[in-house]
């Protein structure tokens, strides 16, 4: 596992020096804020969640194009080949650099997973890079940025009318996995977090998760992200006379590695 999470680790920060250094061939500017140590968002991912929501001007109801507003708030969100599908998504800030980078697996199939590890990315983001020498453990960030992604993507209010509208059984999730992007479990998590079921509510609707088979694979289409900042400035580089070669020397490696790292521009 140790040296699984070190070549990923590995393929990641590849892919991240490669894509910036194409993008500085760019200007970017931002549309939006995002929150700073001098403006943070409150503590409580519950709290941060519905005020990003607000700082970002997100319409109310499901949040179906993350990418986009991470992406017009400065944020790069980038699809790398991780080298397996074990892990979907990861946030990168390395120290003196102003980017925040959003890192999606393009071998993970299930579009509701990937959406759900992209808000709890952001989470890591918005919660916990503000002060180095006070940060939660492991244990406690991994479990605030969860509700974190569960509190964007699924904001208390709208989420509560729908599941009152639709009922409290399994199939009734699932009915609301298209509208909102998000699988049928995560929703069932939100809605013990937010005391529409009981636990021993929850451990039932689990059972019947497992009894009908969705427990590795759940039915109903979701709309994947789609991040658009990356692919824009290549498609602009190569308008303007960038050729695979260009692309190598820019990224400091072999146009086979680039296009192995980063597949959606330079397979």
């Amino acid at each position: 596992t140790t040296l699984f999470r070190s070549k990923v680790e590995g393929r990641l920060e590849l892919a991240r020096v490669a894509a910036a250094r194409i993008l500085d061939e760019i200007e970017l500017s931002p549309a939006l804020n995002w929150p700073t140590d001098n403006d943070p968002l409150p503590p409580d991912p519950e709290a941060a969640a519905a005020q990003l929501r607000t700082v970002w001007r997100i319409p109310p109801g499901p949040l179906l194009d993350l990418a986009t507003y991470v992406e017009a708030a400065g944020g790069v969100v980038l699809r790398t080949r991780f080298g397996g599908d074990r892990v979907d998504a990861a946030f990168h800030q390395p120290r003196r650099d102003t980017t925040r980078w959003m890192l999606l697996n393009t071998e993970a199939d299930d579009a509701a997973r990937v959406r759900t590890t992209l808000a709890h990315e952001l989470g890591h983001a918005i919660l916990h890079h503000y002060d180095a020498f006070n940060v939660p453990d492991e244990d406690v960030r991994e479990k605030q940025a969860y509700l974190f992604a569960l509190a964007l993507l699924l904001p208390a209010d709208e989420f509560t009318r729908d599941l009152q509208r639709v009922g409290f059984l399994w199939r009734d999730f699932l009915l609301l996995r298209e509208k909102w992007g998000v699988s049928a479990a995560a929703m069932t998590r939100r809605a013990r977090n937010l005391g529409l079921i009981s636990p021993h509510r929850y451990t039932g609707l689990n059972i019947d998760r497992r009894q009908a088979g969705h427990w590795a694979w759940e039915p109903g289409d979701v709309i994947a992200e789609h991040p658009t900042t990356f692919h824009d400035v290549v498609g602009l580089l190569r308008e303007h006379g960038h050729t695979d070669d260009t692309f190598a020397t820019v990224a400091g490696l072999p146009y086979e590695r680039l296009a192995d790292l980063l597949p959606d521009e330079f397979e």
